[in-house]
C-alpha cells in the first residue's frame, strides 16, 4: 500500500495492489485535511432563486433542475456520494485481495492519517491493532517439550494416547483440548493412517502433488531433496526450524529458523538454497499448508521447474530422510544444549549443521560425511 500527500489541495491518496501488482482501488481521503469545496461561480440566477425563496417561492427547485442538480448544496451532496462509491471499491478490493491479518500490519501509527482512520480505511477492528498476543504459560512449554521427545520416540502416538500418558504416568491434569490445541501449534499429528486420507487440502489456492518416490532409485546429489519443518523449543517460547536435505548425500543444502510458519519464509529457503546449489530435479515435501499454497507450489512448478513429490497423508515414512534428520537434531544437540533465546538457538543450530556436514559420519554413507559425498557426486556430474 502506499500513500502519497498533496500539500496544495490537503487529502490523502492510497492505493492497493493485488497480487499481479495491478491496483485494484484508489481512495481520495479529503477528511484528513480541509474539505472538499466546488469552485465558486458568479450565478446571478441562483442568487436570483435564493432571494424568491425567502419570499416563500417555489422557483429554487425548478432552476436547481434547470442547473443540473448543482444548486446550493448540490454539488457537494454529490462530491460525498463519489467519495463513498471510492470507498466502497477500495474496501471490496483490499478485503479480496488481502487477509485481515495482512491488513491490520498496514497500519502504521507514525502516518498522517489517525489510526482510527486507517482501521475504516482498512476495514478493521482498531482492537485488533493495539493488541499484543500473551505467549504460552509455563505449563503449556512443558507440555510442548515432553510431548515433542515423545513423538520423536513414537510418532504414532495421536491426542488421546498422549492425554493418557501425560495424565497416568506424568501426573498431569489436564483435558484433551488443551493438548489438541498444542498438538496443532506444533504441527504434530499422528503418523498412523486416517479415515479419507486423499483428502485435498482446503480451498482453491491449495494443490496436493503425487508422490513421486516410489521405487525411485537416488543415485546422485542434486536429484532428490526433501523439505519439512519442526518445533524447537526455546527457555519461554519455542521456534520453528525448517530444513532442505539433498537425499543421497544427507547433505543439508539449506536451513531456517523462525516464530512463524509461514509459505513466504518456506520459499525463501528454499530460494536462497538453490541460489547457493543450484535446483534439484525433484523436491518432496509433506502436505502442511506451507507447501500446498499457491505462492510455494507456483514458485516450485513454475519459476524453476521443478517436479514437487508431496508425501500421503499420515505417511511419515515417505520422508523418513528428514525425519531422522530432526531426531539427530534433537537429540543431539536441541535437548542436551536448551537454548536461553532465538539468537543462542540460532548459533547452537549454525554449529551443529556445520558439524553435521563437514564432520558427522553416517553408516549409510560407508562412514562418510555429507559433504564428502555430496562433493563428489557433483564432481562425477560435472
Amino acid at each position: 500500500m502506499t500513500r502519497r500527500k498533496h500539500t496544495s489541495e490537503t487529502h490523502i491518496e492510497v492505493q492497493v495492489q493485488g497480487g499481479g501488482g495491478s491496483v485494484i482501488g484508489t481512495l481520495h481521503d479529503a477528511g484528513a485535511g480541509q474539505e472538499a469545496q466546488d469552485p465558486s461561480r458568479p450565478d446571478h440566477h441562483l442568487e436570483g432563486t435564493v432571494l424568491k425563496e425567502r419570499r416563500g417561492g417555489l422557483l429554487q427547485e425548478v432552476q436547481k433542475r434547470k442547473d443540473g442538480g448543482r444548486g446550493e448544496g448540490g454539488a457537494a451532496a454529490q462530491d460525498h456520494r463519489a467519495a463513498q462509491g471510492r470507498e466502497r471499491l477500495f474496501k471490496d478490493g483490499l478485503v479480496m485481495s488481502k487477509s485481515k491479518k495482512e491488513r491490520r500490519a498496514l497500519v502504521k501509527r507514525e502516518s498522517d492519517l489517525s489510526v482510527v482512520r486507517q482501521c475504516e480505511l482498512l476495514d478493521i477492528h482498531r482492537s485488533g491493532v493495539y493488541y499484543e498476543p500473551i505467549g504460552e504459560t509455563a505449563l503449556n512449554l512443558e507440555l510442548m517439550e515432553l510431548i515433542d521427545e515423545k513423538n520423536l520416540l513414537h510418532p504414532w502416538l495421536g491426542v488421546p494416547r498422549i492425554v493418557k500418558w501425560l495424565r497416568k504416568d506424568k501426573g498431569y491434569r489436564i483435558n484433551k483440548k488443551r493438548i489438541e490445541r498444542l498438538f496443532r501449534l506444533m504441527g504434530l499429528s499422528a503418523t498412523g493412517p486416517n479415515p479419507n486420507t486423499s483428502k485435498r487440502g482446503k480451498g482453491e489456492l491449495h494443490r496436493i502433488y503425487k508422490y513421486l518416490l516410489r521405487n525411485l532409485e537416488v543415485t546422485r546429489s542434486g536429484q532428490v531433496w526433501a523439505t519439512d519443518i519442526t518445533y524447537i523449543p526455546v527457555k519461554g517460547g519455542y521456534l520453528y526450524l525448517c530444513a532442505i536435505i539433498d537425499l543421497h548425500s544427507r547433505y543439508v543444502v539449506g536451513w531456517s529458523l523462525s516464530n512463524t510458519m509461514t509459505s513466504e519464509w518456506c520459499r525463501k529457503v528454499l530460494e536462497t538454497a538453490i541460489e547457493e546449489h543450484g535446483a534439484p530435479e525433484i523436491l518432496n515435501t509433506d502436505q502442511g499448508s506451507q507447501f500446498t499454497s499457491l505462492e510455494f507450489t507456483r514458485y516450485v512448478t513454475k519459476e524453476k521447474q521443478i517436479r514437487l513429490s508431496m508425501d500421503g497423508k499420515g505417511r511419515c515414512l515417505d520422508n523418513i530422510f528428514v525425519e531422522r534428520l530432526w531426531r539427530s537434531v534433537k537429540y543431539e544437540h536441541v535437548y542436551l544444549f536448551p537454548a536461553d533465546d532465538g539468537l543462542q538457538c540460532y548459533r547452537g543450530l549454525e554449529e551443529y549443521f556445520r558439524y553435521y556436514n563437514l564432520e558427522r559420519r553416517h553408516q549409510s554413507l560407508d562412514d562418510e560425511a555429507p559433504s564428502t559425498v555430496y562433493e563428489q557426486s557433483k564432481r562425477k556430474a560435472a
